[in-house]
């Protein structure tokens, strides 16, 4: 029979350091299905940061010189397009 060790709270909460230790370790100790959903989280969570990271990157690193060029392309196209 295994016996499970339960850290005294009342200690524990007296540290700033054992209580995020306390928070961090819960996660061993639920389910199979409790780990595939943090991670799964998590994944979304990175994925999204990343997507915001490209983007706010792209701004920061394409001049505006750069988008007016593409809207004069934009309208020379719709130019040339009318005239035939």
């Amino acid at each position: 029979m295994v016996e499970h060790h339960v850290a005294n709270v009342n200690v524990a909460s007296s540290n700033l350091a054992s209580r995020s230790i306390l928070k961090t370790t819960h996660i061993y100790n639920v389910g199979f299905n409790k780990k595939i959903e943090a991670f799964a989280e998590l994944c979304i969570l990175a994925m999204s940061m990343f997507l915001a990271a490209f983007f706010c990157l792209k701004v920061l690193c394409i001049p505006k010189g750069a988008s007016m060029a593409i809207n004069k392309i934009n309208e020379i196209e719709q130019e040339i397009y009318e005239e035939r």
